[in-house]
């Protein structure tokens, strides 16, 4: 996410391993302060870090990597990223996808 990387709500809560509940109002609470951002693609909110606070949050991590349990996350952060745009080039790809008619 700190990469300009986006995560739904269903990512966030693996790598948390928070609820639902728990995720969704934690990520609510990061919107109302201005620290992430949204948007919406087919059935997915995709959240991403907003650039204004990547600076800071990356001064965090750089000084908590000495947690293994931090570098696990990051690890799957990452695997899903790459799973995410996989799937939201596929659902580009079929919206704009050319009809061709027999004639």
């Amino acid at each position: 996410m700190l990469q300009n990387h986006e995560l739904s709500i269903t990512d966030l809560e693996l790598i948390l391993d928070f609820t639902q509940t728990k995720t969704s109002r934690l990520m609510g609470v990061l919107k109302n302060a201005n620290l992430v951002q949204s948007r919406r693609v087919d059935h997915w909110v995709l959240y991403q870090i907003k650039e204004e606070a990547s600076e800071l949050l990356q001064i965090l991590i750089d000084y908590m990597q000495r947690e293994p349990q931090l570098m696990k996350d990051l690890a799957l952060c990452k695997t899903l990223f790459i799973n995410r745009e996989l799937s939201v080039n596929k659902i580009t790809l079929k919206q704009y996808k050319p009809v061709y008619h027999s004639a």
